[in-house]
């Protein structure tokens, strides 16, 4: 019987794992979102407008005060 690695189905990016492998594995490591917003420095972070082409016209807007 053919291997992953034989058929060409192995993950790459995910060092051969699945990508359920892959988070089980590094899950100890990932913080919660509680700990990701309590670290987070929302006032300084730039609004990104989901329109690209809007996003580069109000990039060239003088930012409020």
């Amino acid at each position: 019987m053919a291997t992953l690695l034989q058929l060409g189905t192995a993950h790459s990016s995910l060092k051969g794992l699945t990508p359920i492998d892959r988070i089980t594995e590094i899950s100890d490591q990932t913080p919660f979102s509680e700990e990701v917003s309590q670290h987070s420095q929302s006032k300084k972070e730039r609004f990104q407008e989901q329109n690209y082409k809007l996003d580069l016209q109000l990039r060239k807007l003088k930012p409020s005060l």
